[in-house]
Formats: C-alpha cells, structure tokens, sequence
C-alpha cells in the first residue's frame, strides 16, 4: 500500500519513532531520544521510498526488520543478532497490533474495513491509535527495566 505524503507525516513518521523506540529500550538501558528521533526519520525515509516501488505486498515489513537492525547496530552499538531479533519481534508485534486494531477500530465506528485502507485520513487516524499503544508498551518496559535494574 502506498502512503501518501499526509499519511506518511501524521502517521509513519510518529510509527517509526515508537516501534524504533520500544526497540531501542529493549537492546539498551540508556535512553536517547535524540537518537532515536533521528533513527525513525531515517527508517520511515526508507519505507516512505520503498513503497513506491512494485514490490510484492509484505516486503516492506522485511526491509524494515533489516534496515532497523541496522541502523541500531550503528547507534547502540550492540550485536547485529541481537539487533536483527529485536527488530524482528518489534515488527511483528505492530503487525499483530494492526491485526487487532484495525477491525476493533473499523467495528467500534461502524466502518468498513476497506475504507480504513482506502481513505487516507481514516487510514492515518486509525494508524495513530497503534502507535499509541507502542508508546505505552514502551514505557511499560522501559519503567519495568529500570525497576528491575535498581533492584540489583
């Protein structure tokens, strides 16, 4: 699917900086929010041109998982593997969020589902919702590791 500019700034740029931050929580105790702002930007940069391309549905999903991975090797500083792991179980989780909250959504407005996908300022909506709930995932774990850390 493509994005439309409007879509890409109200809803993918904000996309990528929360799932880039839950996972940057979970490969690091130290937060940088500047970092990762600026890995967001980049990763939805690359998604925003990846899906103008023909590719086959999904593949942007993979580009993702790989080009996140990389770009918290570079910053952080950690193990590709790890890296690679974390991004993977990152996207995935927004999949399943999207799974679930795009006909929860399409349901509770009396919608049709096509419609969320169809209209962009539905489409852009709908997804902030999803990015919301990957901002509160984060700070639950980011409130949960810092617990657990000064507990040792």
């Amino acid at each position: 699917m493509q994005l439309t500019l409007w879509q890409w700034l109200v809803q993918g740029i904000p996309e990528c900086i929360s799932y880039t931050m839950l996972a940057w929580i979970l490969l690091s105790n130290k937060f940088n929010f500047n970092s990762i702002v600026i890995i967001g930007v980049i990763q939805a940069v690359i998604l925003f041109v990846f899906r103008f391309l023909p590719l086959p549905f999904g593949l942007h999903s993979l580009i993702a998982v790989i080009s996140l991975s990389a770009l918290l090797t570079v910053f952080i500083k950690s193990r590709y593997s790890a890296a690679l792991i974390v991004s993977l179980l990152v996207v995935v989780f927004l999949g399943v969020l999207e799974l679930i909250l795009i006909p929860l959504q399409a349901r509770l407005y009396n919608l049709p589902i096509e419609l969320l996908f169809t209209d962009p300022l539905l489409a852009a909506l709908t997804g902030l919702v999803q990015v919301v709930v990957i901002f509160a995932v984060t700070l639950v774990v980011y409130k949960y590791k810092k617990a657990n850390k000064n507990k040792r």
